[in-house]
């Protein structure tokens, strides 16, 4: 990165109250649901709907 280009981009953010894009990482559904003896399918179901929620 290039001196400088670090204030420029933050202060860039500041004007911006609102993300453009989210990104959600699931992690962790598939033993969520291992650990309570259902398959992994259900926990990633189950992770998709909280998100929706």
């Amino acid at each position: 990165m290039r001196a400088g280009t670090g204030e420029a981009v933050a202060g860039k953010r500041a004007r911006h109250a609102e993300p453009k894009h989210v990104a959600i990482i699931m992690d962790g559904n598939g033993r969520w649901a291992q650990a309570r003896g259902k398959p992994r399918l259900f926990g990633h179901h189950a992770g998709a709907h909280r998100v929706r929620e």
